[in-house]
């Protein structure tokens, strides 16, 4: 007899800092993030970071069941430190190969608070849903 294939899950990328920033919100906002997209069966892309609010995503996302891929490049391994715990870590050589990988595995994005990088990410996956790139939710 056969089984049906598994559900395939969904996966969100999420962009956001490699550090807290200067209010407790933000740690707040990215643990009910990670949480938040666990209860709903998504899994996780990021950019691979153990600190931060990227670390607080991942972790909390985890936490709840959720598959979680970082994306880490050798441009920041020394300034972003590898999340040990994670189900995945992909290592890439530059930022260009990290935003197209994170940019492929996601089914959507979601930008929390961050500084020049978030923006960077955030901004080329709205522009790429402008030009009819993709037609996958941004938020």
């Amino acid at each position: 007899m056969n089984q049906p294939a598994p559900a395939v899950r969904r996966r969100v990328a999420v962009y956001c800092a490699s550090r807290l920033g200067g209010d407790p919100v933000f740690a707040e906002s990215a643990d009910a993030v990670g949480h938040a997209l666990a209860a709903h069966d998504l899994d996780v892309v990021y950019g691979g970071a153990r600190s931060g609010l990227m670390g607080r995503v991942a972790d909390a996302a985890l936490s709840g069941g959720s598959h979680v891929i970082g994306v880490l490049s050798d441009e920041l391994s020394d300034r972003e430190i590898a999340h040990d715990g994670l189900s995945e870590l992909r290592q890439v050589a530059d930022i260009s190969t990290r935003k197209a990988m994170m940019f492929e595995l996601g089914d959507g994005y979601l930008a929390l608070p961050g500084g020049i990088g978030t923006l960077d990410e955030l901004f080329e996956v709205l522009c790429w849903g402008y030009l009819g790139v993709h037609d996958r939710p941004v938020g």
